[in-house]
């Protein structure tokens, strides 16, 4: 008799529930069910085959994916009086801090330890950065995070980066990066890559820690496996080395984050860590159209950093794409704003739409068009919530609750409301914290603080190091959600921001006590753990962009091309979709990042079930310049008989855009470049000496200055007369591909 579990499954799907404890690799493309699979899969081994709930550790990237996985795996095993007790499901990052919490003494933290988020930490490295007088130019303090980011992801100590990485830079980025480790850990706290660093260093240095989790951990899945760093990687060989019982979901086709550390070969080379895995195709798949993943399919095709598997479906046929030619990026978003207003007329709905982009500054102007429609929409990526100022302030209160050594927030809490702690007074107080041995919190209690502060001041830092003591003690005793809302109260907080003269007041006021009605609400979901803050202040620090959109209003979703993966619309536009934009200008040159932007366009394909809209501008102003640009080379991929094309005819120009050319090669895609613009009869007329003052002559080596970027050198050229673009590397400013034209380059003599 066929297992209940096992009903509704295709034959692929069933094959990977059924699997047993062995190495077992899902390649599972877009949209073929593998959320379905690997719940079924888990409530498969508990209920057929009595595995211990507590056993069993399911990963993947998000909290809003951990928890519709947990809730899918309760609804299956609804019949068990137990369900799923004991079974750790969450995120990397969340399982990792729950380790740390049971192990915190080896760090000489509590178990209440502070996550700091991404803004936390850019300000924290920026404090480092005034401390060292900081001198060099060339890295930012976003670039210093992003390296002492990448050697975490990598594992590295400070002295082991330093080791490895020679150069004045590198050892001032070392430098950098054990100050800022030392005031992490002053203020007892972890930022995002710490909680994978520190649980994968602690399990690799101590052998009876492992084994104990090893013993926990008999079976381990991991959903999104190709997303993995080099950091997740060694986590997952540590615990399944010796019971080799694990599990990996994942789509090489869509390993879309090699920038932050995802390393595809992870799940390109599974089956050389693991040579006894089973893999199976997921080929099946359930949302998009024939001709969808046609088009998507000849486009990925081309990547050689790939497993072979083609998607297939039921529906069979589908609307062609549509592609269209805009003059500039106001014109690219009047028509999608006129489009989706077409759409609407057509019977779908506002919330049936998202327009995708490949990078945030696209969002404005696609904005204004959402706006001049009369168009509602919502931006994924934008200010979030727990990002906004007021809301910072407040969860700065929580923090110094739940971990008093907690000085960085202690300093926030400080500043607002004022209590007269100017700079040299926060200095007193450290000084007394120093002396004395205690954080700031305690110290600004202490009797040697009043001796250099007028009366004032003391009052009011007295007053507040006992609102401190009270609330500390009653969230020991009292769920959060009782005492939020007179805890921010008698702080003054909803008085400081009732009294302020923003003009957003109101709307400050109105985040505060949607955060109270948050902290409420959790207390109330989570019971007795509703008694731990700090349960609380994990959750709101591990959200994602994702996690805190809210995609089921009637509004049209605008988002990046990276935000979009995992979802799916009715309704996809791909905005952006040309040279130097899609793919970047960058990935050019590198044939890896070339193809992760091709994979990044095949996910924006399949995000789509019944229509595809992809536009590019042939002029668009980018880094504070014009530039032309023409249609991305992943159009020219798409086979003609899946697309239609509009031309938008160019104002002043006299023509319109090339259409595609239609030479194609053996394998069927097409090989040849668009045809030229037309040219009116006053471009024409132009001389070679004109063409040679458009886009002068250029030199790979030359040195050139630019208005906004400054002194470069040139890495190379390509083109010729009007569409000359030249490759420089700034001194300050990085890598940038301009068009000659604009760029206005001077040479240096």
């Amino acid at each position: 008799m066929t297992h209940s579990l096992l009903e509704g499954l295709n034959p692929t799907q069933r094959a990977a529930v059924e699997h047993g404890p062995g190495p077992l690799l899902i390649l599972a493309g877009a949209g073929s069910g593998k959320t379905r699979v690997l719940t079924h899969r888990v409530a498969y081994m508990i209920d057929a085959h009595d595995v211990d709930p507590g056993n069993i550790l399911a990963v993947t990237f998000t909290n809003k994916a951990a928890q519709e996985m947990r809730e899918r795996i309760v609804r299956l095993l609804t019949a068990r009086p137990d369900g799923i007790q004991g079974v750790w499901v969450g995120t990397f990052h969340s399982v990792c801090a729950r380790v740390l919490r049971i192990i915190a003494d080896r760090f000489d933290y509590p178990r209440s330890f502070t996550i700091y988020d991404g803004d936390d930490t850019l300000q924290l490295i920026k404090r480092v950065m005034d401390g060292m007088s900081w001198s060099i130019g060339s890295v930012d303090a976003y670039g210093v995070r992003r390296r002492i980011s990448d050697a975490k992801n990598q594992l590295l100590s400070p002295d082991e980066y330093a080791a490895t990485h020679r150069g004045h830079v590198e050892e001032a980025i070392a430098e950098a990066y054990r100050e800022y480790r030392r005031a992490l850990r002053a203020n007892r706290a972890f930022d995002f890559d710490d909680l994978l660093m520190e649980t994968v260093v602690a399990l690799r240095d101590d052998e009876r820690l492992l084994a104990g989790y090893r013993r926990k951990f008999r079976h381990v899945l991991v959903d999104e496996y190709q997303d993995t760093n080099h950091a997740q990687y060694q986590l997952v060989r540590l615990l399944t080395a010796e019971h080799r019982s694990i599990t990996v979901v994942g789509d090489d086709d869509q390993s879309i984050y090699g920038w932050r550390g995802a390393d595809i070969t992870n799940i390109l080379s599974f089956e050389d860590d693991y040579p006894e895995a089973t893999a199976v195709r997921l080929e099946q798949n359930y949302r998009s159209t024939q001709t969808i993943l046609e088009a998507a399919h000849a486009v990925v095709v081309k990547n050689r950093e790939r497993k072979a598997k083609k998607l297939w479906t039921d529906r069979e046929g589908g609307d062609p794409l549509h592609v269209r030619a805009a003059a500039d990026a106001g014109s690219e978003a009047s028509w999608v704003g006129k489009t989706i207003r077409q759409l609407e007329r057509d019977g779908y709905r506002a919330n049936d739409v998202a327009v995708l982009y490949r990078t945030n500054a696209q969002s404005r102007a696609l904005e204004e068009g959402m706006r001049r429609r009369g168009l509602p929409y919502v931006i994924v990526g934008g200010t979030r919530f727990y990002e906004r100022l007021e809301i910072k302030d407040a969860i700065a209160y929580l923090r110094v609750l739940s971990n008093p050594e907690d000085d960085w927030s202690m300093t926030r809490v400080l500043r607002v409301p004022k209590r007269g702690v100017g700079p040299a007074t926060l200095q007193l107080l450290e000084d007394v914290a120093a002396e004395r041995g205690v954080p700031l919190s305690v110290a600004i209690g202490d009797p040697m603080t009043g001796l250099g502060v007028n009366a004032p001041t003391v009052e009011a830092l007295r007053a507040l190091a006992d609102l401190l003591r009270e609330f500390r003690a009653r969230a020991a005793e009292e769920p959060a959600g009782v005492w939020v809302a007179e805890y921010f109260e008698r702080a003054g907080l909803f008085a400081h921001y009732r009294a302020s003269s923003d003009p957003r007041r109101e709307e400050r006021l109105e985040n505060l006590h949607e955060l109270v009605a948050g902290v409420q609400t959790f207390s109330g979901e989570h019971g007795e753990q509703g008694r731990d803050l700090g349960a609380f202040l994990e959750e709101v620090s591990l959200l994602t962009d994702i996690d805190q959109a809210n995609l089921s209003g009637g509004v049209v979703t605008l988002m990046t091309l990276h935000n979009a993966k995992g979802l799916e619309f009715p309704i996809v536009f791909l905005t952006g979709c040309e040279e130097g934009l899609f793919p970047l200008a960058r990935a050019i040159d590198s044939p890896r990042e070339f193809e992760e932007e091709r994979r990044l366009f095949y996910v924006g394909l399949t995000r789509a079930k019944d229509r595809v809209f992809l536009v590019y501008a042939y002029e668009r102003y980018r880094w504070g310049q014009a530039s032309a640009g023409g249609p991305s080379p992943f159009l020219l991929e798409l086979p003609e008989q899946l697309i239609e094309w509009e031309e938008e005819p160019l104002s002043g120009w006299g023509g319109s855009y090339g259409r595609r050319a239609s030479a194609h090669d053996g394998t069927g895609g097409a090989a040849s470049a668009w045809e030229t613009l037309a040219v009116d009869d006053v471009e024409a007329e132009v001389t070679a000496q004109d063409v040679s003052d458009l886009a002068p002559d250029y030199r790979p080596g030359e040195r050139v200055q630019h208005n906004e970027f400054g002194a470069g050198t040139i890495l190379g050229v390509n083109g010729a007369g009007r569409d000359l673009k030249v490759t420089v590397r700034f001194d300050r400013g990085g890598e940038k591909r301009l068009v000659a034209r604009f760029a206005r380059l001077e040479k240096e003599w």
